[in-house]
């Protein structure tokens, strides 16, 4: 009888681990839901890159009228002047450019004598000059600073009391503006020397004047 028990105590005892068994093996697990990849655009941004003028090749066609010393800050005997020309200019570097220009330089001079003028004439040259200019790369409206320097070749004289007067030798200006769309309008300062000379005398004034430039630039990218 015992043993009879003891088989039946088994026997239970083995149903019971192998039904526990296989609800172990057959558990559901929940799985979390898989999350398609969704593609979206690349944002651009929309604002238009600043162009690059470095490497443009401009021509100028200029003009420019000197005033009389109103401030009172350089004494000189040209109380006017204008010119016409051209200059090429290029682009070195981003605010940077080089240019070479030719002019006709026209120069009202008075000669005084005790205190007064008893007569005028006009004094004519050619200046060759180099320019430099740097400019803030804001375009299309481009404040700008210019420095020349160069030399101009005296084209007649003016003789009176057997002296002689002529335009020529250093020629030098600068000048702050504004590029705008390619009109370039500035004011400055320019100096052209006066050469004086008769037998056994030589001598040299500087003529410096306010000036009022405008030139239009053909040419470039803004």
């Amino acid at each position: 009888m015992k043993k009879l028990l003891l088989s039946l105590a088994l026997l239970l005892s083995l149903t019971i681990s192998s039904n526990a068994q296989m609800a172990h093996r057959h558990r559901y697990y929940r799985q979390a839901p898989v999350r398609e990849y969704q593609h979206r655009p690349y944002r651009q941004n929309h604002s238009a890159p600043m162009p690059s003028t470095i490497g443009d090749f401009r021509i100028h066609v200029l003009a420019d009228m000197g005033t009389s010393d109103f401030a009172g800050i350089f004494w000189h005997e040209a109380p006017e002047h204008f010119t016409i020309g051209t200059m090429a200019e290029y682009q070195v570097g981003l605010v940077t450019s080089l240019g070479l220009g030719l002019e006709f330089y026209n120069t009202y001079y008075a000669v005084g004598e005790y205190g007064g003028y008893y007569t005028a004439d006009y004094l004519r040259a050619i200046p060759i000059y180099g320019n430099l200019r740097l400019s803030l790369p804001t375009a299309p409206i481009r404040p700008f600073i210019e420095g020349r320097v160069g030399y101009a070749q005296p084209l007649n004289t003016f003789v009176v009391g057997g002296e002689e007067f002529r335009s020529g030798g250093l020629y030098t200006g600068g000048a702050i503006g504004l590029d705008i769309y390619n009109l370039n309008l500035s004011f400055g300062i320019s100096a052209i020397d006066i050469v004086e000379s008769m037998p056994g005398c030589y001598s040299s004034d500087v003529c410096v004047d306010y000036t009022f430039r405008i030139s239009y630039a053909f040419g470039g990218s803004y």
